[in-house]
């Protein structure tokens, strides 16, 4: 497993839920010692969010971005990226943004769709006990079903360059309280993900905003990691930092070390 420490693929401003300016987080990763760095602020979406970037500043989150490349380009490589979704009836609004052109645009899931609705599956523990509840009558095994197949959906399309937070559907599954990761049925709907991946070319992203979880481990981490590397399939970091005290935490040397023990 090649890991470059120096990289920091996934962040967010203050233009969707982050807390600082984009200045600030790439300023943050040059005190870090980071060299490359990308601006991922969350896409905009047809429906009402209230962690994406609207779709009127998009244009000004753009500029933002490549201006404070070219003001650093001396110290840090910024990339100019977004975390995207494809929810089920918003293709045509996404394959928009996608062609606008990107240094590197993530793909992610954090709504499941049912009914029509979507629900946020990386949100609150209320957020997620309320869609359990309400759009798949309390069934785990049939919402983890709906992620993955979306998520399949998403990497097929060939939108995207690499993969977000692969199994953060776990976040709220500390100590496995709503479902087994080990049970074959959930191995199998995970391995379909990664062949889907590999065939798609796609990287996959090791997030280390999940140590900041209840469940306090990367995502993805253990035997789902195994499965990864021994496709080939390539690796990036990314801390998911919302605030500049969060760019580049958990990018250390003894990391890998950190990424097998619950397999």
């Amino acid at each position: 497993m090649l890991l470059d420490y120096h990289y920091d693929g996934h962040m967010h401003s203050w233009f969707s839920d982050g807390q600082a300016s984009i200045g600030a987080m790439a300023q943050a990763a040059i005190d870090r010692g980071l060299r490359r760095i990308v601006i991922t602020d969350h896409m905009p979406l047809p429906f009402a969010t209230e962690f994406c970037v609207k779709r009127e500043h998009l244009a000004d989150y753009r500029r933002e971005v490549l201006r404070v490349k070219n003001l650093v380009r001396d110290r840090i490589d910024v990339m100019l990226g977004m975390e995207m979704e494809l929810p089920p009836s918003c293709r045509a609004w996404v394959e928009q943004i996608v062609r606008l052109g990107w240094d590197r645009l993530i793909g992610s899931v954090h709504f499941v769709e049912r009914h029509g609705r979507p629900m946020l599956v990386n949100g609150t523990w209320t957020d997620f006990e309320s869609g359990l509840r309400q759009l798949f009558d309390g069934d785990v095994r049939a919402l983890v079903t709906a992620y993955y197949r979306q998520m399949q959906t998403m990497v097929r399309s060939g939108l995207f360059d690499v993969v977000g937070h692969l199994d953060v559907i776990k976040k709220h599954n500390p100590d496995r309280c709503l479902f087994d990761e080990r049970e074959a049925w959930y191995r199998e709907l995970v391995l379909e993900t990664i062949d889907a991946i590999a065939a798609g070319n796609m990287m996959v992203e090791i997030n280390l905003g999940g140590l900041r979880f209840d469940v306090a481990e990367t995502i993805p981490n253990g035997w789902i990691l195994d499965e990864i590397d021994r496709r080939g399939i390539p690796l990036v970091l990314g801390s998911d930092a919302h605030r500049p005290e969060q760019v580049g935490t958990g990018l250390a040397p003894d990391l890998e070390k950190r990424l097998r023990w619950c397999a």
